[in-house]
């Protein structure tokens, strides 16, 4: 059984706050340590439910592999888009948030905070739901997601079958009734040692997210100006003042042209 792991910040529990706030107030590197006991506990779990589970991590913030446990197979630095492959079996989310605009969604956004929405094939998907779909392609299911009530919701909306963990009560964007950090990683180690034992007794319950080629995205954006950097990107229209447009029969080129996009379009905004 092969595992890919992509953790995220904002949906870890205790933060309510985005990166910037967290270097602000001088406690980036404390909270970034708290994700890191999320995903080990999230490993050990696991690691229980099959010993010989080979674990990746992708690190998308900040990853002190000193304080990383030594039983992961790979720590997966410097890449933009997820190393998927058809080698691996399931995706795990540890501290994943809501799509943007998410009611009650803390810290909700995709991507950034500046991008309204992003919609494949007409319907809107969050940063779960864009990686899930392009695991996918490789037949991976997506089989766990922890984060906070916004996005547990989001998940149990996107698969038939997810074994989920909330971290923390929604009150708003910054806002929230917080559970405590060791009864968040008790219940993220029992609930990963079930997800493993559920997949593998029965996979087939656990669906892949799929849909059909031709693959359509829409982006809105916050500013006009930030629609008119992304058609800099060969392929991408603009459908609306704030709306950008890009086809393709491959999965793989609308996760690229989104990340690009976004690069293009939001430099020099915080």
């Amino acid at each position: 059984m092969k595992v890919y792991i992509i953790p995220d910040l904002e949906g870890v529990a205790g933060i309510t706050q985005f990166r910037q706030n967290l270097k602000a107030m001088g406690i980036y590197e404390i909270m970034c340590k708290r994700m890191v006991k999320e995903i080990n506990a999230v490993i050990e779990g696991i690691k229980e439910g099959k010993d010989n589970a080979k674990v990746y991590v992708m690190e998308t913030h900040e990853i002190d592999d000193e304080f990383l446990t030594s039983e992961i197979d790979g720590l997966i630095r410097g890449v933009r888009i997820p190393l998927f492959d058809y080698s691996f079996d399931v995706l795990f989310f540890v501290g994943q948030h809501a799509k943007s605009q998410e009611e009650k969604g803390i810290l909700c956004h995709t991507g950034n905070a500046r991008i309204m929405d992003v919609k494949i094939n007409g319907d809107s998907y969050g940063e779960l739901g864009l990686c899930s779909i392009f695991a996918g392609i490789f037949d991976i299911s997506t089989i766990f997601v922890s984060g906070d009530t916004a996005c547990v919701q989001e998940a149990k909306r996107l698969f038939k079958k997810i074994i989920t963990v909330e971290t923390k009560i929604g009150l708003g964007m910054h806002s929230a009734i917080c559970y405590h950090p060791e009864k968040v990683l008790k219940e993220l180690k029992v609930k990963a040692k079930q997800a493993v034992i559920e997949y593998i007794k029965k996979p087939e319950s656990f669906q892949p997210l799929k849909i059909s080629p031709p693959y359509e995205i829409e982006i809105e954006w916050q500013y006009i100006e930030m629609a008119d950097r992304a058609v800099l990107v060969p392929g991408v229209k603009k459908i609306s003042k704030r709306t950008t447009y890009f086809k393709s029969e491959n999965f793989e080129d609308i996760y690229k042209c989104y990340i690009v996009q976004a690069q293009i379009a939001l430099a020099g905004y915080g």
